[in-house]
């Protein structure tokens, strides 16, 4: 996946990562990176959200690999200040 930043979004920047997400089951295990560095993992039922600071640049690419069920789901945003 691949987004741009506008000047209106400032830092600082913060990712979410959560399984389950909706009414689907929920992802094993997934890993998220941005613009090539990987920054989280999560697993179910253990460690299966985080929240944590990260870096953007004007074109961002965001990465996932994840093992779960056919129709599994995660929720993940991308969060800075207006």
């Amino acid at each position: 996946m691949e987004f741009e930043i506008g000047e209106t979004i400032q830092p600082p920047f913060r990712a979410f990562f959560k399984t389950p997400s909706g009414g689907f089951a929920p992802m094993r295990t997934g890993t998220m990176a941005v613009n090539g560095k990987q920054i989280a993992s999560i697993s179910w039922p253990d460690h299966a959200e985080v929240t944590l600071p990260i870096e953007l640049l004007p074109k961002n690419t965001l990465e996932f690999e994840f093992e779960g069920p056919q129709f599994g789901s995660m929720e993940v945003t991308i969060r800075g200040t207006i």
